[in-house]
């Protein structure tokens, strides 16, 4: 049995298709760590202080932060990136 080995080189339309994949994907990945990230400061928040109920309120700002930011493509990582903040802050003022 043979293989032949059929040389098809991607064309432009298969290049700018992938770039765009790769951003997307790329977008998707960075608001899922910043939606983590501000999760676990707010379970540090809760497990450290005791104070579950303000964890659970940043953990539900957290996710309709991440889904605003998957969402819309202008917004992307910035409404996590603020929630994190928001989460960091109240983690300092908490101490």
């Amino acid at each position: 049995m043979r293989i032949e080995r059929i040389d098809n080189p991607p064309t432009d339309e298969d290049f700018a298709e992938h770039q765009r994949t790769f951003a997307f994907f790329v977008r998707l990945v960075s608001i899922a760590v910043l939606h983590v990230l501000a999760c676990l400061v707010a379970v540090a928040i809760g497990g450290i202080f005791g104070y579950w109920r303000l964890a659970f309120t940043i953990g539900i700002i957290a996710t309709i932060a991440a889904a605003m930011g998957a969402s819309n493509g202008r917004l992307g990582w910035r409404p996590g990136a603020a929630v994190l903040a928001l989460s960091l802050v109240t983690l300092a003022a908490a101490s």
